[in-house]
């Protein structure tokens, strides 16, 4: 009898609470374990307690957070895997990751499906 694979683990960090929890909701439905937070405390905080397999982040978030540099320190500590997201122009982006082992990338507004790919497409 094949054995079913855990359910991946997600932290989603997003200061827009709407997106933050639609994102948080649909990826529960898809069966990921979901952790959510809204700014660096809350993220550092739930990665200890969580210990994400997959990371998904803003880029920019409130009290002048780049979440590139959040990213990275969780990326360290918990090697995990991540998926920025943003509504900038992905060429900044791209300047502001480039000590960033980044997996996907999602431009706002994205598909949800695409969301649940990229997150799926990490234990490729």
């Amino acid at each position: 009898m094949p054995t079913q694979e855990p359910a991946i683990r997600v932290l989603i960090v997003e200061d827009e609470p709407l997106t933050r929890e639609v994102c948080a909701e649909y990826l529960r439905a898809m069966g990921a374990e979901v952790e959510s937070a809204s700014d660096e405390a809350e993220a550092n905080a739930a990665a200890r307690r969580f210990a994400p397999e997959v990371l998904v982040c803003d880029w920019q978030l409130k009290k002048n957070t780049d979440g590139t540099k959040l990213a990275k320190t969780l990326q360290q500590r918990h090697a995990c895997k991540v998926v920025m997201i943003t509504g900038q122009p992905l060429e900044k982006l791209a300047e502001h990751a480039v000590d960033l082992e980044v997996h996907r990338v999602l431009r706002k507004p994205f598909p949800l499906r695409a969301l649940n790919e990229a997150i799926l497409s990490t234990r490729l």
